[in-house]
């Protein structure tokens, strides 16, 4: 591979930045093209006139639906690598993701060995899986079925993201503007989620969401 265009969508200019030096780095080259993007309609624009190898993709931009934005460029941009770099729960997200056609799923707080593993087996055309994620999703195929399985598989994509930003303690109207939705639609997720989990608080929530993210 001569040429590389690579899309880094993320909110945060710094690890845009870092982004790019670390990739120019491991690919061991110069002859790569980046651009930035900071949230999802950004993401898109620059999609609909560039033809990129890569797109490197956080969660948490603003006003970004990330599992409709996923879906839509797996629809209509079939070719591109895409690669999730979050600090969101590989676990909880993880699978979902994946399933929606990502080629991996790397946290933000991968040590430099882990990062150039990714990045450049994403590019050679495999799915890559952290050791961490592997054993997860293999924990969860031996207990599938079982009492132990994982409760919050039974959550829609938009009902684990609402459950995921109740987690990080952001209100109902700060999930609004981070979604881009009305305001009663995340306050009826909110009671779809207590209900599917059987839990009465944030609290109780928090405390399932760490009893099987970490088991």
């Amino acid at each position: 591979m001569n040429f590389l265009k690579i899309l880094i969508a993320d909110d945060h200019k710094f690890t845009s930045y870092a982004l790019q030096t670390l990739l120019v780095d491991i690919f061991n080259k110069n002859s790569i093209e980046f651009n930035d993007a900071k949230n999802g309609h950004e993401v898109i624009n620059l999609l609909k006139v560039n033809n990129y190898d890569l797109l490197v993709l956080d969660m948490n931009m603003p006003e970004t639906d990330i599992f409709g934005l996923v879906t839509d460029i797996h629809n209509f941009y079939p070719n591109i690598k895409t690669l999730i770099f979050s600090m969101n729960s590989e676990f909880m997200f993880g699978k979902r993701l994946l399933k929606l056609g990502v080629r991996g799923f790397l946290p933000k707080n991968a040590d430099l060995e882990e990062l150039k593993k990714c990045f450049l087996a994403v590019m050679d055309g495999q799915i890559y899986l952290s050791q961490n994620l592997k054993e997860h999703l293999a924990s969860e195929s031996i207990f599938s079925g079982n009492q132990n399985e994982n409760p919050f598989n039974g959550l829609s994509n938009r009902e684990i993201q609402v459950a995921q930003l109740l987690i990080e303690g952001l209100s109902i109207d700060e999930i609004r503007k981070r979604l881009n939705v009305h305001p009663s639609s995340i306050s009826t997720h909110k009671i779809r989620i207590f209900t599917k989990l059987n839990v009465k608080n944030i609290v109780e929530l928090t405390q399932l969401a760490n009893s099987y993210e970490f088991k």
